[in-house]
C-alpha cells in the first residue's frame, strides 16, 4: 500500500534523524517512532480488514508525542516542547513524501493546483500558530501550545495529501 511505504520511509527517515542526537533523545524518538508505527499499522489493518469502521489517520496524531512525553523528562517543559518538534517532523517527512509522489502522479494541471494550495497552506500554517503563541504571549505553556500547533496543522496536511492519495488507488 502506499501509505505504508510513504510511512516507513518517514519512520526510516525519523530513525536516521535520532542517531544525531544524543542517547535520551534517541531513545525519545525510538519511543516515539514505535507509536506512531503502531497506531498508522492499526488503522491500515483496520481497513484493510473491510470491517465497517473506516478509522481515520488523524486518531494517530500526538500519539508519538504522547509516548515521548512518558520518557524522563518528557513531561518538562523544554521534554513537551522536543517531543512535539520530533513529532512534527516526523509528519513533515510523511508530507514531503505524499507531496513528491504526487508530482509524478498527477497530471500537470492537477499537480499545479496542489502545489499552489501547498504554497497557500504554509503560510496559513504559521500565521495560524503564530496566533496562538501572540494569545499565549506570557508562560512557559506558550512554546509548548506553538510547537504542539505545528505539529497537529503539519501531521493533518500530511493526512490531508494521503487522502488523496488513497483515493487515486493503487499507483
Amino acid at each position: 500500500m502506499i501509505r505504508q511505504l510513504i510511512f516507513t520511509l518517514a519512520l526510516l527517515a525519523l530513525a536516521g534523524s535520532a542517531a544525531a542526537q544524543d542517547t535520551r533523545d534517541v531513545e525519545t524518538s525510538q519511543a516515539l517512532t514505535d507509536a506512531l508505527q503502531q497506531c498508522v499499522e492499526a488503522v491500515n489493518d483496520t481497513r484493510a480488514s473491510g470491517s465497517g469502521d473506516w478509522p481515520s489517520f488523524s486518531q494517530c496524531i500526538a500519539v508519538g508525542t504522547n509516548a515521548c512525553q512518558e520518557e524522563p523528562d518528557g513531561t518538562s517543559t523544554l521534554g513537551m516542547v522536543s517531543c512535539n518538534d520530533q513529532e512534527r517532523g516526523f509528519w513533515d517527512d510523511v508530507l514531503n513524501g505524499l507531496y513528491g509522489d504526487l508530482e509524478t502522479t498527477l497530471d500537470a494541471e492537477a499537480f499545479a493546483a496542489l502545489k499552489q494550495a501547498q504554497q497557500a497552506w504554509i503560510p496559513w500554517r504559521d500565521a495560524r500558530c503564530e496566533a496562538l503563541l501572540a494569545i499565549y504571549s506570557e508562560g512557559s505553556i506558550r512554546q509548548v501550545i506553538f510547537t504542539s500547533c505545528l505539529m497537529e496543522t503539519t501531521a493533518q496536511r500530511a493526512i490531508d495529501l494521503m487522502e488523496i492519495m488513497n483515493e487515486m488507488g493503487p499507483t
